[in-house]
């Protein structure tokens, strides 16, 4: 038996185009909810990747403080490495003052004396009064040829040799310590000065 077709063509369009509306209406909604899956996911993706920036930035941030301090403090290290090396320089060439003196008067005869003591680096300048040529001769001798006084001094001299109203002998007495025999400052190394 055939078909008998009571529709109306108007109708069966009409009725086609409402599937197809239909169709389109569900593929729209599917491309709807994979469109806000995705936007909610980048979404979430984009505020956990702010999130790990700011904690990078913190880091960072830390870390640039960290070697700015850091770069200050080697700086100063710097420094006072180069002024200790220059202090310690300065005190191992020293020399130490009061042993020379003290070593000189143990060398002086008896009755010659000193004044106007002048230290200038390794020379030493005084007046100087003796009671008798003798004495001045003694002097001579135990600063230049006792074995003490060639290791403490290089080169003696006398100059303006004369007497004074108590007949006493009055002189002038240069002296250039031997840097090389005489002592040295201690160094840091053993405790400092004494």
């Amino acid at each position: 038996m055939a078909d008998i077709n009571l529709l109306p063509t108007e109708e069966k369009s009409s009725e086609g185009l409402d599937s197809l509306q239909k169709k389109l209406t569900i593929f729209s909604v599917v491309i709807l909810v994979v469109v806000a899956a995705f936007t909610v996911t980048t979404l979430v993706l984009f505020t956990a990747a702010k999130s790990s920036e700011s904690k990078l930035k913190v880091r960072i941030e830390d870390a640039a403080g960290s070697v700015t301090s850091n770069q200050l403090t080697e700086e100063l290290l710097t420094v006072v490495d180069k002024k200790a090396s220059s202090a310690t320089q300065v005190l191992d060439s020293r020399l130490l003052y009061t042993d020379i003196l003290t070593k000189t008067a143990e060398l002086m005869p008896t009755d010659v004396y000193f004044s106007d003591l002048k230290v200038s680096g390794t020379k030493i300048t005084t007046n100087a009064k003796a009671k008798t040529s003798a004495d001045v001769a003694n002097l001579v001798s135990s600063f230049v040829t006792s074995d003490e006084g060639k290791k403490l001094f290089s080169s003696v001299s006398i100059d303006a040799l004369g007497t004074d109203q108590d007949s006493h002998y009055t002189f002038s007495v240069s002296m250039v310590i031997n840097a090389k025999q005489v002592p040295q400052a201690p160094t840091s190394a053993s405790g400092g000065t004494q």
